[in-house]
Parts: C-alpha cells; structure tokens; sequence
C-alpha cells in the first residue's frame, strides 16, 4: 500500500467515518440528503444548499484553496475530494496523515453510484435514497439523434468556454435530450463562438448560472449577436452529482421540452 492514505472508492477500508470533512459542494449535499449531515465537521464556503443543516459545520476555505491547517486542527477521520473541483497537492498533503478518498465523476452514472456508495459506506438513508435513484433512472431520455435539440452550453465568457463530452454537464445533457458539438473538445475548453455557430449549427445557447453568473442581458445580447435564442440555465441542477443528480435530470427534461416546444412555433 501506499505510504498516502490517499483511495478511490475501491480500495478505502471499510470501518466507522463519524468525522468528514467535504471539500466538495455537491457531495457535502449529498450527506445531507442522505440524512448523513451530523457527521461533517468541516465543508467549504461554497457548501451553502443546506444552511439548516450546515450551520454548526466549519468552513475550511474553497474547493481550489482549502486551509489544510485548519482541516487537521478538525481531527476528521475522513476527507471527501474529487478529482476534477479539487487539487491533488492539496488531497496528498492531507492523506500523509488523514484518510482521503479522491472520486472521479465524469457521468450520471458515476454520480448515482457515488451517493450509492457514500450511502452504504456511511449508514445513510437508503429507502428515501431508493426512491431518489428511481427517480433519476426513471427521468432520463433516450431520443433517437434527429430528435436531439443540437445546444452549446456556455459556462464562461471573455473567452467563451463550453463543455466537452467527458464531462458531467455533457452526459446529464445527453441523458436529457440534447446534442452538443463534438470536435473532440475535452473538459472545459476556450472557443470562438462565432466559428462554433457557424461550423456546429446548434438550436439554442445554453447559459448555464455558474461558474461565470450569465444574466438576462448576456442571453440578450447574444441572441442578436447569434441569432440563436439564448436561454438561461440552472448550472448547478446540471453540474451537481448525487442525490441531486435526479433533480438534474427532471430539469434537464423539463427545459428540452420548454426549447422544443419554442423551437415548433
């Protein structure tokens, strides 16, 4: 083993965690929505979707700048990372003394089996997970391709950023009944959105609330600048994993309709 006690899903032991520390918003809203919220003892200042139950919950810092002294002064007995909102420095320097489990989260089903796991591994609540994982599967779309609404997703502007298929985002949007460019774009990539238009031919621009905060004057001034009709989207409904991937997945559902719809008349 490991000199680190740095794991994956695979490989922590199992034993009693009853001191977590989460670095990450989603799976901090994970444990609270798996009835697991007494455990935390430490989240970050974005984990903020359940202030009734995170009031008495230290804050150590952001995703990207955790304060890892005062993590260790928390004496957690488990630290909760993942690969793509972390830093691996920062989830390194933790595991030489403190257990750390790293997920990697690129699809639905990676976020469904995430909750799953931390269900089992944590005593969590698995009926009302139950109902919550049924809901999802339950939600998600098949269409055949040409019924598929073509959608750039925009996440970031000046420069303009989307998603690449290897991405969460993506993969609730497939799941969901939409189609994005497929140029080989990996994570999170800068593009020219006029060549994107111009060479993708999508239906709508997606403007997505977070990470860059598009409002309803951006959707307005690029729907003149693209003739393209340009929606505003809930970020965190389809970039947060967990119990919160099937509310992704109904929302997801709900706006393909609506731009569907808008796009018959």
């Amino acid at each position: 083993m490991s000199a680190l006690l740095l794991y994956t899903p695979d490989t922590l032991p199992p034993r009693p965690y009853r001191r977590i520390v989460s670095l990450v918003p989603s799976l901090t809203e994970t444990l609270a929505g798996l009835g697991l919220a007494h455990l935390l003892v430490g989240r970050t200042r974005f984990c903020t979707s359940s202030p009734g139950l995170l009031g008495g919950v230290a804050r150590v810092g952001g995703t990207k700048t955790p304060d890892l002294g005062k993590i260790r002064a928390l004496q957690p007995d488990l630290v909760l990372t993942v690969k793509e909102e972390n830093n691996l420095a920062d989830a390194q320097a933790l595991a030489a003394d403190i257990p750390v489990i790293v997920f990697d989260i690129a699809t639905v089903q990676h976020g469904l089996a995430c909750a799953d796991y931390l269900c089992q591994l944590l005593g969590g609540d698995g009926e009302g997970w139950a109902i919550l994982r049924q809901a999802a599967l339950a939600a998600m779309e098949h269409p055949a391709e040409a019924e598929r609404i073509r959608a750039l997703y925009l996440i970031w502007q000046d420069p303009y950023m989307t998603v690449g298929l290897d991405t969460y985002i993506a993969d609730m949007l497939h799941h969901t009944g939409f189609a994005l460019p497929n140029p080989g774009w990996r994570r999170y990539p800068a593009i020219d959105l006029a060549d994107a238009v111009r060479i993708y031919k999508p239906q709508a621009l997606l403007l997505s609330s977070e990470p860059y905060p598009f409002k309803a004057k951006h959707a307005e001034a690029l729907q003149i600048e693209t003739g393209l009709p340009a929606y505003l989207v809930d970020g965190q409904l389809l970039s947060w994993y967990g119990t919160l991937t099937a509310a992704g997945l109904a929302y997801g559902k709900e706006l393909r309709l609506k731009i569907a719809t808008a796009l018959a008349d």
